[in-house]
């Protein structure tokens, strides 16, 4: 443990909502496993790609992404200098993520479930297989108001 943020990681962190981002930079605390932020804040441009990518479900123009309001953050796992997209690692920063909002006491939605992931003692892997996805976003948080 013992990990903290790097520049790139807090320049896109700091495009999004300030409770989200308090969120993000206790969860880095308590993480059992390093990650960065890969995406905070998106334009429909950017969110228009990702869609064509398959890599969201959300076109950024007819279905706006919570990206595109400052409500949502990408945290990927950091693993030996290389950013490292496994359900493992994701399910890792899901437990650091949800404790982070429950001491500060906001909501957290998660992309490897689609579920509010706060306020259940119950470990995430066991959130996994009890809602299964036909998109696993393992690195998807957003804030719940």
């Amino acid at each position: 443990m013992g990990y903290s943020l790097g520049v790139k990681s807090l320049a896109k962190l700091n495009t999004v909502d300030v409770r989200l981002q308090a969120v993000v930079k206790r969860a880095i605390e308590l993480s059992k496993l390093d990650f960065s932020v890969t995406d905070g804040l998106r334009t429909a441009e950017q969110q228009q790609v990702l869609y064509k990518k398959g890599a969201s479900t959300k076109d950024g123009y007819t279905k706006k992404s919570v990206h595109q309001s400052g409500f949502a953050v990408d945290l990927v796992p950091f693993v030996n200098g290389k950013l490292v997209w496994d359900v493992e690692g994701c399910i890792t920063i899901a437990e650091a993520v949800r404790e982070a909002a429950e001491e500060l006491g906001e909501g957290i939605r998660w992309g490897g479930t689609w579920t509010i992931i706060t306020g259940t003692t119950e470990p995430i892997s066991e959130l996994v297989k009890a809602n299964p996805t036909r998109f696993f976003d393992g690195p998807h948080y957003e804030l719940r108001k």
